[in-house]
């Protein structure tokens, strides 16, 4: 929500405009939270899946499609939170990561 839609909310009481703002915060939150258990999951059915294949005593000569497919979904996930939750992440005012300083 941006300022344009809370104005109304602001301009009629500023309790509630700050519960508008936790509730914002509340969701961003969650928000992040999922997307870091679906990285986490996506990285598990890989992980079962590279296991398979690993094991296997007769092994393809060529990585299986099951396989190219499940490291694709967890490199997608994880993308997902560097370019997102970490990237937006704020500690305060700052930026927890801003790969701008590492030059």
């Amino acid at each position: 929500m941006d300022a344009d839609q809370t104005a109304p909310i602001a301009a009629g009481s500023p309790d509630k405009a700050r519960q508008v703002q936790v509730l914002q915060r509340e969701s961003q939150a969650y928000y992040d939270f999922s997307v870091l258990v679906h990285a986490v999951k996506a990285l598990n059915d890989w992980r079962q899946v590279e296991d398979e294949f690993a094991n296997k005593k007769d092994r393809p000569k060529t990585v299986p499609g099951k396989i190219k497919k499940s490291f694709e979904a967890a490199k997608d996930a994880i993308e997902h939170v560097l370019q997102g939750v970490l990237m937006e992440a704020k500690d305060g005012e700052q930026d927890l990561f801003n790969f701008t300083d590492l030059d």
